[in-house]
């Protein structure tokens, strides 16, 4: 399925830092009206996510990133159909040595969700509604 962005709106308008990371983010509109939330590496787009019920995925995506301050590790997603709250998402490192963290993601737009947490991580887990649990390796 192709999604056309409709950024007429915001032309101009610059992402939105992310403060303290090395990514941004900025709202858009999708075809047919729906939201869309566009994700940014510096001037490279990372990931254009589309509220639509065709993918149910709650975790659409996970990347590191390098700062001043140390690696990070991005992760966001799409809210389940009728969930307000952002997920818990938790960031298990490689090695026995660090510990997993649970962190709450913010909502955006009212249709998406981000969590930044800083540290080696490696791998990033969500739980949806139904209790189901979906991975993404970074």
């Amino acid at each position: 399925m192709e999604y056309t962005l409709s950024t007429s709106r915001l032309a101009g308008v610059p992402p939105v830092r992310l403060p303290g990371t090395p990514w941004s983010v900025r709202m858009a509109r999708a075809s047919g009206g729906r939201a869309a939330l566009e994700l940014y590496a510096g001037d490279d787009v990372l990931d254009v996510l589309v509220a639509t019920s065709l993918d149910t995925r709650l975790l659409r995506g996970a990347c590191v990133g390098v700062t001043d301050s140390g690696r990070q590790v991005l992760a966001w997603g799409v809210l389940e159909p009728g969930r307000a709250a952002a997920p818990r998402v938790v960031f298990t490192p490689k090695g026995w040595w660090v510990r997993s963290r649970e962190t709450q993601a913010a909502v955006i737009g009212g249709s998406f969700w981000l969590c930044v947490s800083q540290g080696r991580f490696s791998r990033v887990a969500v739980t949806r509604c139904d209790g189901g649990v979906e991975r993404w390796s970074v």
